[in-house]
């Protein structure tokens, strides 16, 4: 009799699969991910313990990005970010994908060490940055 271990699965709990595929580091990010009703299925809000089939279409909101994807092949266990790529396929727009990544450089972009306190017209180009990234949607990791 073969072991439960080597059939594959028909569907697998949300976080596990968020977490094994790497869209999150830890299981429980990607659980706080659902109760925090980032992760959906047809514009509805899932939660950590809903079933994913192959073929379902996941709307993932993660640091100010919302990545459509589509489930390819299900995995329970974290495997290389080769192996995780290949469980979905990116339907988001590569555009949207690039414009968060060069806000997110923008965002951590800081002074020199040594440089000082920001003079008050580096502070004025500072929030101004902040606020043009805030009409973008990066309001996310920029509060505090």
């Amino acid at each position: 009799m073969a072991n439960s271990d080597q059939l594959p699965a028909k569907s697998v709990r949300l976080d596990k699969w968020l977490w094994a595929a790497r869209f999150f580091k830890t299981r429980s990010m990607a659980s706080d991910a659902c109760q925090g009703e980032k992760i959906k299925r047809k514009g509805k809000a899932l939660k950590p313990s809903a079933s994913i089939k192959i073929g379902n279409h996941l709307q993932i909101s993660n640091g100010g990005l919302v990545r459509d994807i589509e489930v390819t092949e299900l995995i329970v266990k974290r495997v290389a970010a080769s192996v995780a790529e290949a469980s979905y396929i990116e339907h988001t727009p590569q555009d949207r994908i690039d414009a968060h990544r060069e806000a997110r450089a923008a965002a951590n972009a800081h002074r020199p060490s040594g440089a000082g306190r920001p003079t008050k017209r580096d502070r004025r180009e500072i929030e101004s940055l902040k606020r043009s990234l805030d009409d973008l949607g990066y309001s996310d990791k920029l509060s505090g």
